[in-house]
């Protein structure tokens, strides 16, 4: 049960727990979303970029590609003058290599595929390649042929362009050879710095092997076997596919192909560069929301405070609802909205009610029912204050003269209605400070604060003489008997008090009734008024 109430929520705290919940969910979706639709942004924007640049990338392979062709053709047609002063041919060959950019070999090889120039001379083995190399040249002087990519010692890829040398007539002459390394070739070069550290771009060949791909992060030669770029190739020349980035994660990779030569360049951007910039984003917003949460956050905490306090207080004031001032701390409570006002009035009513009953009960607990005088349980409540005080306090007892015999003549009802109508003289002859008490059947008492007992026997003896004047029903007339004596209560018990009136009254009942004797307390002193 303890366990129970340690871990029982108050409606401040429940209140206030539901709108920091309520408010938490609300900026987790929102803050969700934002990051929801930002990420799809830089995906997308990064999709775009990725297919430009790959267009742009496949568009100057081609013009690259063109251009080398055209002067090969050029080259073929100027050597063709030379033939066969190899002198000629081999000045004409270095100026080839070394205005073209884009030419890692060039060689020149007759008629029956002998080499006659080469240059540059170190690159003996690309050379012998070159010269190896018969599958490629055209027939036509007007067509330059490229090979398939090849993989050099160099561990790079390579193609091999070929054009014949004619001259004149059309007698075949030879060949003009070159060798592009696909890593060198000027325009990779400036594309370059487009990258960073966390873009890749790879060129793959019709077939799917990797013949290039940016700062060699991978191995060239390497088939990549994906079901989308397939799907995605076969019906467009540029697009975007899924592919995972170097940390594994899928990427929207933007690709374009090189028509004249079936590869297809691919270029992505890591996650990590969306991840940056979506991280930055994010921060920024959480930097600019949390003032603004925590804003709401105070008026929040302030509304469940200003909502529970007046259902507290009253909580509070409905457990105490039996102590004295309840009803005035329950109209102390502040109740600004209606359920507050309407369980205000509602404990309120019923504050008022339980107070009401508790007073009638304690009444009915302290009050003797037939003549409305204490009891004496009454009486011991009324001592507390008799007791405090400096002063004499006298003490009167009554009692009915042959009350047994109006009782067996006239029956308990007009004994009752007696009773009833000496409490009725009683209150009459007293005054609002006097105590006046049933103690018994026909016996009565008085304490009267302040007063001497020559005063309290005037008293008494007004008393007397009024009841002896009052007509009761059939009984006529009675007469009643009376013991005074008076003490201060610092100097002389309530009881001796008590017992000295009831010697004056045993002495009055003895000398004849319906008198008052007044009988000093032994060794006492009266304090004068």
């Amino acid at each position: 049960m303890k366990i129970k109430k340690i871990f029982q929520i108050n409606l401040r705290g429940l209140i206030l727990s539901i709108s920091i919940a309520s408010m938490l969910v609300t900026l987790t979706n929102g803050y969700l979303s934002i990051y929801n639709v930002y990420k799809e942004l830089f995906a997308n924007q990064l999709s775009k970029i990725n297919i430009d640049y790959s267009s742009r990338l496949a568009a100057s392979i081609e013009n690259t590609l063109s251009a080398s062709k055209k002067q090969m053709t050029y080259s073929a047609s100027f050597i063709s003058k030379y033939f066969p002063d190899t002198s000629q041919i081999q000045a004409e060959t270095d100026r080839i290599y070394q205005l073209s950019q884009n030419f890692n070999s060039v060689i020149i090889v007759d008629d029956n595929n002998n080499l006659v120039a080469f240059s540059p001379e170190s690159n003996v083995v690309e050379v012998n390649k070159l010269v190896a190399d018969t599958g490629h040249t055209p027939q036509s002087p007007d067509n330059v042929a490229a090979s398939l990519p090849y993989k050099t010692d160099e561990n790079d890829y390579a193609i091999a362009l070929s054009a014949p040398i004619t001259n004149e007539q059309g007698v075949h002459l030879g060949d003009i050879r070159s060798a592009i390394h696909l890593t060198k070739l000027r325009i990779m070069d400036e594309f370059t710095p487009l990258n960073n550290d966390r873009s890749m771009v790879y060129i793959i060949d019709n077939e799917g092997n990797i013949i290039y791909h940016y700062q060699n992060k991978e191995p060239l030669g390497e088939r990549i076997n994906d079901r989308q770029l397939k799907q995605a190739t076969a019906s467009q020349d540029t697009g975007s596919f899924m592919m995972p980035d170097e940390q594994g994660n899928l990427v929207l990779a933007g690709f374009a192909k090189v028509h004249k030569t079936g590869w297809t360049v691919i270029t992505l951007q890591s996650s990590a560069v969306t991840d940056k910039a979506l991280n930055n984003i994010m921060y920024s917003v959480l930097k600019e929301a949390t003032p603004v949460a925590l804003l709401t956050l105070l008026v929040l905490t302030i509304f469940a405070v200003s909502i529970a306090r007046p259902l507290r207080q009253l909580a509070m004031s409905a457990s105490r609802m039996s102590e004295q001032g309840a009803i005035s701390q329950i109209r102390a409570v502040p109740s600004w909205y209606m359920e507050a006002a309407r369980l205000k009035d509602a404990i309120l009513l019923g504050t008022m009610m339980l107070h009401k009953r508790i007073g009638r009960l304690s009444s009915e607990a302290h009050t003797d029912p037939l003549t409305g005088l204490l009891n004496r349980r009454g009486l011991q409540e009324g001592l507390e204050m008799v007791m405090l005080e400096k002063k004499s306090v006298s003490v009167v007892v009554i009692d009915i003269d042959n009350f047994k015999q109006v009782n067996d003549t006239y029956g308990h009802d007009i004994g009752d209605e007696v009773i009833r109508q000496l409490g009725q003289q009683m209150r009459s002859n007293a005054r609002k400070m006097d105590i006046m008490c049933r103690t018994g059947g026909e016996e009565f008492l008085m304490l009267l604060p302040g007063t001497d007992i020559h005063i309290a026997s005037i008293i008494a003896e007004r008393l007397r003489k009024s009841v002896e004047r009052m007509i009761f029903p059939m009984c006529r007339h009675i007469t009643v008997s009376l013991g005074v004596t008076s003490f201060t209560p610092k100097q002389c018990p309530l009881d001796t008090a008590v017992k000295t009136a009831d010697n004056a009254l045993y002495k009055a009942k003895n000398t004849g009734r319906n008198r008052v004797v007044v009988e000093y307390i032994a060794g006492g002193s009266v304090a004068p008024l």
